[in-house]
């Protein structure tokens, strides 16, 4: 047959002729595409490139890849073009000889927060993840430590005073929602304070008993050596005595 003929395949069936310059027209599929709004046609005609923008939907991100069927069968990336940035997908007309299916989804992004640690003297503070970078739903741990010559008085989370002290010196925040910020108060522990606990003590423990202890010979030798010195001293008076009267 002479002059153009028109190849209609729809729903994987062809109809008409397909001379040698054959124009075919086909179907898109693009129910799955989720997440996504697109302005792809639902017919395609090898006439023309099949060009279309993706655009995420709100609070979702664009894929990194999207596959592309002809015919059922998956077309290598080197036959279209997709830019993950812009959505920006080409099909160049070449490529198009039947029905193509287009499957994209677009991924939810999750929302980050940060937790604001204000600075405070007499305390050390680790976490247990980047501050600035909590996502949504997670847990986050704070290790708060008390310096020497510190304790920690007060724990505020968004202005809710916590409970003190902390389990093994650990404020467990979870299930994060919403930026959160943490004010620490510390007070320095006088230098005095372990001698006011000892004169704090009741009275009878503070008074000394001078009384000798299990063990303490001091005052056995003391009282030995005296009573030697007794004795010498009154052998001599007899002596010088007697010496006297004769």
């Amino acid at each position: 047959m002479a002059g153009s003929g028109l190849l209609n395949i729809q729903n994987g069936s062809m109809q008409g002729i397909a001379p040698e310059d054959m124009h075919l027209i086909g179907s898109i599929d693009t129910s799955e595409i989720s997440n996504i709004t697109h302005n792809i046609n639902q017919t395609i005609d090898n006439q023309y490139d099949l060009s279309a923008v993706l655009t995420p939907n709100e609070n979702y991100t664009l894929p990194n890849f999207i596959t592309v069927s002809l015919n059922g069968k998956e077309l290598t990336s080197d036959k279209y073009t997709y830019n993950n940035i812009t959505g920006e997908l080409l099909i160049p007309a070449k490529e198009i000889r039947g029905n193509i299916k287009i499957i994209a989804s677009a991924d939810k992004i999750i929302p980050k927060y940060k937790i604001t640690i204000n600075p405070v003297e007499g305390a050390t503070i680790s976490t247990s993840s980047n501050p600035d970078e909590v996502l949504e739903g997670t847990d986050f741990k704070i290790t708060i430590k008390a310096d020497n010559g510190y304790k920690i008085t007060s724990i505020k989370v968004n202005n809710v005073e916590q409970e003190l002290p902390l389990q093994e010196d650990v404020l467990t925040l979870t299930n994060i929602s919403s930026d959160i910020n943490i004010d620490i108060t510390t007070e320095k522990v006088p230098e005095t304070a372990e001698r006011n606990e000892i004169s704090t003590l009741p009275e009878e423990n503070n008074n000394i008993s001078n009384s000798p202890k299990t063990g303490d010979t001091t005052h056995i030798t003391l009282w030995a050596i005296l009573a030697t010195i007794s004795i010498f001293g009154i052998i001599y008076t007899i002596k010088y005595i007697k010496k006297n009267v004769n």
